[in-house]
């Protein structure tokens, strides 16, 4: 088959609307040198941030055919994003990264959405659309973005409601792999000071992978996305934003296919396909699987208030009050092959709750001080269901599923109660040991074809960050920046627990943390995990 990446990709649009409520001149797109960023808090020239920074606002991102983070890391030295699937992105900077789904763990790289973070890796990879700019901060930033900006930061800065001016647009835009993405916004000044704004985005990209399994198709991905805003804004300069929004992702199947064993009929054993990994898979999960079948969902929601208060000539006072909540699911065949070797998933929930408040005070033309702090309340859980087919995995370490030969045999070949039996012999007899054929039946007979294991995490975090930063511009060429941060508790795991199910060629995973629990065959392990 055809590999579909080989070519360049071809991307038609079709159609740019947009109009104004009243008439208005269309400005030339910015020069480098008068991109605006606002990384230290305010808005700044570019090339006055002491900062190592990449920016890129909309006009850009849109040119370049930017639609998220993974997009844009082709555009941005030092960034690398990739992901499976969009709830499990892989982020790097300057070659370090962090992305564990875990509850417990603290993200080393920081991303922000209008100041309120969005670091979790299942929220992280958002859809980007109506925004004002994205920042890449690399380098540690933590009394500017707090405690989970040690490697870098991602700020994301959305277009606010605009009293000044009413606008709105429709564009669609066109490509190969089924990709469709439909994007419209509205402007509308209410009155003196107050503006609404709403935008949405639809996006659609068909799998290119067949599976042959049920005919459907693997890699596509549908996101829909709005948000809606309120701005208001005083005589006397302070303004107040409040922003509301919502992402459904629902992504099929991961062609997690095997490049040693051939695609087979799992009923039959006949050959069904070949190696490439654009070619037709047979990848399915197991029966019944606790997170469903392949593929899965993200579904978030958030709410944020924005103040900005002028104190006095020199003196001023910011606040942030947010609210969001997401919950993702996905099930995926991670031996790659048409046999249920392995099937492994998550369904990960997460509430959170946040304020910050800064003072800043510029007591001098050179000099900026900064003091602030920030409260938030964080509950999430995680759960991770494995299932393996220990006959199927016998039949690997025992070489009867041998890696010389690609084309596998029917399924209940390897599942025969019979060869187990041959196999543990075999083993047992390299160890110079031997047992009756009627204990060798019972031991086969506990060799499961769906052992399960689930892992669950949940966290109830309540943490702080106080903060004090201060900038002196001692000349045109030279700026001094300082700063303290101090942070409260980091995550815990309030109850991690491991369950083990059918135990039959190995005993539990979390060593000597477990008890054994009144249900035959199951463990409950409860460990600082």
């Amino acid at each position: 088959m055809k590999d579909p990446f080989r070519g360049k990709a071809l991307w038609l649009s079709l159609g740019l609307v947009s109009g104004g409520l009243h008439a208005q001149e269309l400005s030339p797109a910015p020069e480098q040198g008068d991109v605006v960023v606002t990384a230290q808090g305010r808005p700044q020239d570019k090339r006055d941030v002491p900062l190592t920074i990449t920016s890129y606002d909309q006009q850009t991102l849109r040119s370049l055919g930017v639609n998220d983070l993974r997009d844009l890391s082709a555009f941005v030295p030092g960034l690398t994003v990739e992901s499976q699937y969009p709830t499990t992105p892989y982020i790097v900077i300057r070659g370090i990264s962090t992305n564990t789904p875990d509850p417990t763990s603290e993200p080393r790289i920081s991303v922000f959405v209008d100041g309120v973070s969005a670091s979790r890796p299942q929220v992280a990879l958002g859809e980007l659309f109506d925004i004002a700019r994205v920042e890449v901060i690399k380098g540690p930033q933590s009394t500017l973005f707090g405690r989970s900006a040690l490697t870098g930061a991602i700020s994301i800065v959305q277009n606010k409601a605009d009293p000044s001016r009413g606008d709105w647009s429709v564009r669609g835009t066109s490509g190969t792999l089924g990709e469709r993405r439909l994007e419209s916004m509205i402007n509308v000044p209410v009155s003196s000071g107050v503006a609404v704004r709403f935008a949405s985005v639809l996006r659609n990209t068909d799998g290119y992978v067949v599976n042959l399994a049920d005919g459907s198709r693997l890699n596509g991905n549908q996101v829909a996305a709005v948000r809606g805003s309120v701005h208001a804004e005083s005589t006397g300069g302070a303004t107040l934003d409040l922003i509301g929004s919502a992402q459904h992702d629902r992504f099929d199947g991961l062609s997690y296919k095997s490049g040693q064993f051939y695609p087979v009929n799992p009923s039959t054993g006949a050959r069904v396909g070949d190696l490439s990994p654009f070619s037709p898979a047979y990848l399915t999960v197991s029966s019944g699987f606790p997170t469903g079948g392949m593929g899965g969902f993200r579904s978030t929601r958030g709410a944020t208030l924005l103040a900005h208060v002028p104190l006095a000539s020199r003196l001023s006072l910011g606040g942030t009050l947010a609210w969001s909540r997401f919950r993702s699911r996905f099930a995926g065949d991670f031996d790659g092959t048409a046999l249920g070797i392995i099937s492994t998933g998550e369904d990960s929930r997460n509430r959170q709750r946040s304020g910050e408040a800064r003072l800043t005070w510029t007591p001098l033309d050179p000099l900026r001080l900064v003091l602030g702090g920030n409260i938030a309340h964080e509950r999430a859980s995680q759960y991770v269901p494995i299932v393996i087919n220990e006959r199927e995995v016998l039949a690997l370490q025992t070489g009867v599923m041998r890696r010389t030969n690609p084309i596998l045999a029917a399924e209940a070949t390897y599942n025969s109660a019979a060869l187990i039996a041959r196999q543990l012999a075999g083993l047992l007899g390299t160890a110079g040991l031997t047992l009756p054929a009627n204990q060798l039946a019972a031991l086969a007979g506990n060799v499961s074809t769906g052992h399960r294991e689930d892992l669950t995490r949940t966290s109830d975090a309540h943490y702080y960050d106080i903060f004090w930063n201060g900038t002196l511009d001692v000349s045109p060429a030279l700026q001094v920046e300082g700063g303290i941060w101090r942070s409260g508790p980091t995550p815990s795991c309030r109850r991690c627990l491991i369950r083990h199910r059918r135990l039959a060629m190995h005993g539990p995973i979390c060593g000597s943390g477990c008890r054994r629990i009144a249900a035959p065959g199951r463990w409950s392990c409860s460990s600082p995990i």
